[in-house]
């Protein structure tokens, strides 16, 4: 799916809702001979552009695929790519450069949303403030996705409190997507049942669509 593939391009375009579907689904599958090979594949190397389709790859594929099994995403890769220093400074460069793409508006937001996934991974100090500044109302609903998502993958008490800021201006996905980060720690479901004992929250701050993948698609 990626042979001759050049980034930036109608085919890429065209490429990256299929190379999507393989990725996630790998990401899922979660196992170790395949999420390397993917990671050699698709990490870029030191100096080099990270390329869109690199990017959908590793925040909407891997990252996502390996959360969605209920599994921290920083911690798998960690384990898998720490016998391999080479892969693992490409991954702390790939980190590293996706900060660019989540800022850049000339990037599709889907694509600014994956890299808001990858960002994630990153330390808690440095990815965290960065995650909240796209959980503002003005942005769009798939920056808000990728911040909700990337704080999810975050280990960490302060993401609590950000995760239920947005509630009043988020959409009923992005929404449902909150209620499902706060159900994934003892901490989390502690401070929500919390919240809504004392009536801070209620069954309307929360959507009611059933939550579901991001799509992929980009209109030429």
């Amino acid at each position: 799916m990626i042979r001759d593939l050049e980034s930036e391009t109608r085919e890429e375009t065209k490429r990256i809702p299929w190379i999507f579907r393989v990725t996630v689904a790998a990401g899922e599958r979660n196992t170790d001979s395949e999420l390397l090979e993917i990671l050699e594949i698709s990490l870029p190397k030191p100096g080099e552009k990270l390329l869109n389709w690199q990017t959908v790859v590793l925040g909407g594929g891997i990252v996502n695929g390996i959360s969605r099994q209920g599994i921290w995403p920083k911690s798998r890769i960690h384990d898998i790519l720490q016998a391999d220093h080479i892969l693992s400074e490409r991954w702390k460069y790939a980190i590293e450069k996706s900060y660019q793409i989540a800022a850049n508006p000339e990037v599709p937001n889907p694509w600014r949303y994956d890299a808001l996934r990858i960002l994630a991974m990153d330390s808690p100090e440095k990815s965290i403030p960065e995650l909240q500044s796209y959980l503002d109302p003005d942005l769009d609903d798939h920056l808000h996705m990728g911040a909700i998502s990337g704080l999810s993958d975050i280990q960490s008490p302060v993401v609590t409190g950000l995760l239920l800021s947005g509630l009043p201006h988020f959409s009923d996905r992005n929404r449902n997507l909150v209620l499902e980060a706060m159900l994934r720690t003892d901490r989390r479901i502690a401070v929500l049942f919390k919240k809504i004992s004392s009536n801070e929250l209620t069954i309307e701050h929360f959507g009611i669509e059933q939550p579901g993948p991001i799509s992929l698609t980009i209109e030429n």
